[in-house]
């Protein structure tokens, strides 16, 4: 992959976004290219999760413009970034017990035909694909309550893998996981990546960033500090 030889998929330009008595964000510009994992890289108040916010709909910018195969769009709210493919996998693994976690992984995208207790056989098909593609290999009729952290980790990527796009932006995905739970998970974001997605990978730990990411960027109060080629 030549990133300098292409336009960015996506692109947020001069970003900036204040609170009552805070700059959370100030002039923060950041490019994203089909098949390309970027880093994410700042301390606690550098601005992360505020930009994640502007990216997933969940808040809006103050200045800035966020741009997609070189036309600008709005992102108003979570539904306007799932339409353009954005898909957000956050820090807490969130589900709910007492449903399958096929059906977690489907709730907001059901058929008129979708039943509380039990997944169509095309419901289970999507969801058995998209499971597999994490390397997942436990039964989708499986109680969410029954499942581990890990386990709850890789539902929320294949939740991620049904919505249309291929913008995947993944807050701390290896928080909550153990060493050879992460390294699993990294090796699939890795494949991920050869299948042309996106991905946004926001963390804290530098030795991941060096492995995975193709570029890093990073922030310190709310402002841009640069952002890295691999090996750099």
């Amino acid at each position: 992959m030549t990133l300098a030889s292409s336009n960015p998929t996506l692109c947020l330009e001069g970003i900036g976004k204040q609170f009552p008595g805070v700059i959370a964000l100030e002039n923060v510009n950041l490019s994203l290219w089909s098949g390309e994992v970027h880093a994410l890289l700042g301390e606690n108040g550098a601005g992360k999760s505020t930009l994640i916010k502007i990216l997933s709909g969940v808040c809006s910018p103050d200045q800035g413009r966020v741009l997609m195969n070189g036309k600008e769009v709005r992102i108003t709210s979570p539904r306007d970034a799932q339409m353009l493919g954005i898909s957000l996998v956050p820090q807490d693994t969130l589900s709910v017990p007492e449903l399958s976690i096929g059906r977690n992984i489907l709730l907001g995208m059901e058929s008129g035909h979708s039943r509380r207790d039990s997944l169509t056989k095309t419901e289970r098909e999507r969801v058995l694909e998209a499971l597999d593609r994490t390397g997942a290999t436990f039964d989708p009729e499986t109680p969410a309550k029954e499942l581990g952290v890990p386990h709850l980790r890789l539902a929320q990527i294949a939740r991620a893998l049904l919505q249309p796009g291929k913008f995947m932006v993944l807050d701390e995905p290896t928080a909550v996981l153990s060493e050879p739970d992460a390294e699993h998970l990294l090796e699939r974001l890795e494949a991920l990546r050869n299948e042309g997605h996106a991905i946004l990978y926001v963390t804290h730990r530098l030795s991941e960033a060096m492995q995975l990411a193709d570029r890093t960027t990073i922030l310190r109060d709310g402002k841009l500090i640069r952002a890295y080629e691999r090996g750099e």
